[in-house]
């Protein structure tokens, strides 16, 4: 198998003993660390369905090796090298076998068997680091997560937005949107501003009634790309109110605690077709636009958002990444977006995608929802790492 090709994949769907629902991680790492992102969705529940019927997490030499990645090292170059190390070595072992008339097929073939076997027996059991290192414990616990990663959840916007003054004074300070995205801001803006000149044309671009491009109309006519924060302006953790902030109910005990508020503005993003980037306390105000939005400069109808953002986004995480490396960390970004969104995240980037089930089947309406109860649920339990997230049960999910 060709090394740009490898794919690695770990999860699997474990259906809620309420029968409300189920959700599946599906972690991929791109081809530039040695692995391919990828999401298969049905093929994925049908590779798994042993798994399904067993309740047991099932894990391959390969699927081991992207967990014990991801825990260990989260070092796309560490790892390419190592596995390219690995294969060459592998390819001299066989070249020097046959030349010698010795035939190693069988055994490998056999080897290979009883190794799945005793995996599949004790799912437990931990393999040797990708890195190939001698000498560690099958059964060695990986490194906790502080030490080689930090956890970014990703989230779309909404539509419907909640436009009550914010009169309570919040624990956590408001920040302002990212200064190093003021330019494309500034430049949407002012594009979707001449659309918003005409009623007919903003609507042909945002696909909405006439009584939405009314009120959209008003927003874009009063919209400035200055950051500063104005009566008409307020942390985008309270602005947004569709069904995913439904579940994340912040205005319950999220924003009551200082800690919780502050763990979001770590550990929560928002990806977004104005913005770009947010943190939950960026102060922004009302406006009505899509990342699926086409036409929106004039200079290049063709362009997308997702395209348009996907380099300030990544120049985001690459500043994380930067201000981590005092603690080893990389960043995970783990995804709760729609595609449309999570399309301007960086295909190249070490990603989880949190797949919701009903039925065996993800209803769009129940997954935005379930989606903004995960982020509650990391929230109040001060989850740090993706294995902390399996342990969701909210409203009958179970992994």
């Amino acid at each position: 198998m060709q090394l740009s090709r490898l794919i690695a994949t770990f999860g699997t769907t474990a259906y809620s003993t309420t029968h409300i629902g189920s959700f599946s991680l599906t972690t991929c790492v791109s081809s530039v660390a040695a692995f391919r992102v990828v999401q298969r969705g049905s093929d994925l529940c049908r590779r798994q369905q042993l798994a399904v019927r067993s309740k047991e997490f099932i894990r391959t030499t390969r699927n081991s090796d992207i967990h014990r990645f991801l825990y260990s090292k989260c070092d796309a170059a560490n790892a390419r090298n190592s596995i390219v190390k690995n294969t060459m070595a592998k390819k001299r072992k066989i070249s020097s076998s046959s030349q010698a008339g010795v035939s190693t097929t069988a055994t490998r073939r056999s080897t290979r068997s009883r190794a799945l076997a005793s995996k599949s027996e004790s799912v437990d059991e931990e393999p040797t680091g990708i890195d190939g290192h001698k000498g560690e414990s099958k059964n060695q616990t990986p490194p906790s997560s502080s030490q080689s990663y930090k956890m970014f959840m990703i989230i779309s916007p909404a539509k419907t937005l909640n436009l009550e003054p914010q009169t309570d004074n919040l624990p956590v300070p408001w920040s302002e949107p990212l200064a190093s995205l003021k330019d494309q801001r500034t430049e949407i803006v002012a594009a979707v501003k001449e659309h918003a000149k005409s009623a007919p044309k903003l609507g042909a671009l945002l696909k909405t009634s006439a009584s939405i491009t009314a009120t959209a109309q008003g927003y874009w006519k009063t919209m400035s790309a200055d950051a500063a924060a104005t009566s008409n302006t307020k942390p985008a953790i309270v602005t947004f109110n569709g069904a995913a902030y439904s579940g994340l109910n912040v205005g319950d005990t999220i924003v009551s605690k200082k800690s919780n508020l502050q763990y979001l503005q770590d550990h929560l993003r928002i990806v977004d077709p104005l913005y770009g980037w947010l943190r939950p306390m960026d102060a922004i105000e009302p406006y009505r636009l899509e990342m699926a939005s086409k036409g929106v400069f004039s200079s290049d109808k063709k362009l997308k958002l997702e395209d348009y953002w996907k380099p300030g986004i990544e120049a985001c995480l690459l500043k994380e990444e930067e201000d981590g490396k005092a603690l080893s960390r990389a960043v995970l970004v783990v995804n709760l977006a729609s595609d449309e969104y999570s399309a301007a995240v960086d295909k190249n980037r070490i990603m989880v995608k949190i797949i919701f089930k009903h039925g065996g089947r993800t209803i769009a309406v129940h997954a935005k929802r379930a989606r903004g109860l995960m982020v509650r649920y990391a929230t109040l339990k001060n989850i740090e790492t993706v294995d902390g997230l399996k342990a969701f049960d909210a409203e009958g999910y179970s992994y």
